[in-house]
This record gives structure tokens, sequence and C-alpha cells, in this order.
């Protein structure tokens, strides 16, 4: 049983019964309750359990959904996308999207996972990456012009998170050269080109 089974039954946040959990999944409650845990520890969620209740995940979580991304995009958009992949846990969205750049034929791929186990920042330090938290997302696109053509990307990038949060009704954000988005004086992402 993985966290892709077990979480979207957990998800909303409310109470599910050990036996509608084992019901749901095939499995006895004994075997959802080692899961339970698993998924606690591997995740660093907190799995909620109180008895006559069940379980769940105070507050819920909002779970990555390929099919729902896609359908928000606009035609533009979907236009340049070429695959969008998923995925629970990944060492480096970076990572992940540069072994599949390596073949070649990559251009419009978006690797988007629930958690980075390895995930890098500026000058190579580490990217705290809880589970289910924020967004990691890495996207893979071809240029032929050469590295000059690629000065001021990081910001021209910046700029369209920037509107894209504002388009979406969010508070203002501000962009620190050379690839970090800023939320008042605490750090909401940043840029990192590869």
């Amino acid at each position: 049983m993985t966290k892709s089974i077990l979480l979207p039954l957990l998800a909303d946040g409310e109470f599910r019964s050990g036996q509608d959990l084992a019901d749901a999944l095939g499995v006895s409650r004994t075997a959802v309750w080692k899961q339970l845990n698993k998924l606690a520890r591997e995740s660093g969620l907190e799995v909620e359990s109180v008895k006559g209740k069940g379980y769940r995940i105070r507050g819920g979580v909002d779970l990555l959904d390929a099919d729902g991304v896609i359908a928000s995009l606009d035609a533009k958009a979907r236009g340049l996308l070429n695959t969008l992949q998923v995925i629970e846990s990944v060492d480096s969205t970076n990572a992940e999207a540069m072994r599949k750049a390596e073949g070649g034929g990559a251009a419009g791929l978006v690797i988007t996972a629930e958690q980075q186990t390895a995930g890098r920042g500026r000058r190579g330090r580490q990217w705290v990456s809880p589970f289910a938290c924020n967004l990691y997302l890495s996207l893979v696109w071809e240029f032929n012009q050469g590295a000059a053509a690629l000065e001021g990307l990081s910001l021209a990038v910046g700029v369209a998170v920037a509107r894209a949060l504002s388009a979406r009704g969010l508070p203002p954000v501000q962009l620190k050269w050379p690839n970090d988005v800023l939320f008042g004086d605490a750090k909401l992402g940043g840029i990192l080109l590869r």
C-alpha cells in the first residue's frame, strides 16, 4: 500500500474509521494502522487518531492532480505542454527533469512532486521540501540561440511567476536578483536555471 492509495482517502481532513479504510483498501485494520504509521513517518504528515472516530490528517492536504492542472490551462499553455508528470516523492524535480532530458526531445516536460528529498537552492543549499505543503516544479525547455539568449531569463521567469500570482488575486510579491520570489520578508520561492 503506498501513499498514493491511502492519502486520497484522508486528503479532505475528515475522520475515516479504521474499518472504512480497511474495507476501501481490501486489507485488515492492522494493515491500515501499520500503513498510517509508515505514511506519517515517511511524509512528515501528522495522522491524528481518535478512538471511536478514526483517523484523519488535520486540515487535510491538497494533492497534486495532473488532470486538474491540465484542465485549468488555457489552450495556448496546453499547446506548449508536452508531458506533465506528477511524482509522489523524488530526490529533486530538477534532477529528474535533467535525467529525462538527457535523451533529448523533452521540451515541454513538466515534473512536479509532492515532496523532494534532496532539493537544492542557490549555491547548492538544501531546499527543505515537506510533503504536500509547497509546489516543487521543474520545466524542460530547449533554447537554440546559445547561452547569451538566456541572460535575464531567471528574472523573466520571476516576473511571469509574479504576474501569475497576481492574476489569481494574491498579494504582490517582490523579486530579488537573481532568482528569489519574496513575500514580505520571507522567501516564497526560487528559480533555478540549469
